[in-house]
């Protein structure tokens, strides 16, 4: 037969019309996944480098007029 499976792609072009198999869509995805976790584990949680800019930021010395960390906790609970 004509070898092109159950599902095709049609593509429209000047004075053609194309037909050829289709594509899975997920094709290639198991790969790509893989090296996105590949390079995640080689990512280490522990580093705080950016940590003192973030403490030499000077946020410490503005006044605060927000709730406590308690007050939020109990205003966000879950009902």
């Amino acid at each position: 037969m004509s070898g092109l499976g159950e599902k095709v792609e049609l593509e429209a072009r000047r004075g053609q019309i194309i037909i050829r198999t289709a594509k899975d869509p997920r094709e290639g995805w198991e790969e790509q996944i893989n090296k996105v976790i590949a390079q995640e584990t080689h990512i280490k949680d522990d580093n705080f480098a950016d940590m003192d800019l973030a403490s030499a930021d000077g946020l410490e010395d503005l006044p605060w007029d927000g709730p406590s960390y308690e007050q939020w906790l109990e205003q966000n609970a879950e009902k």
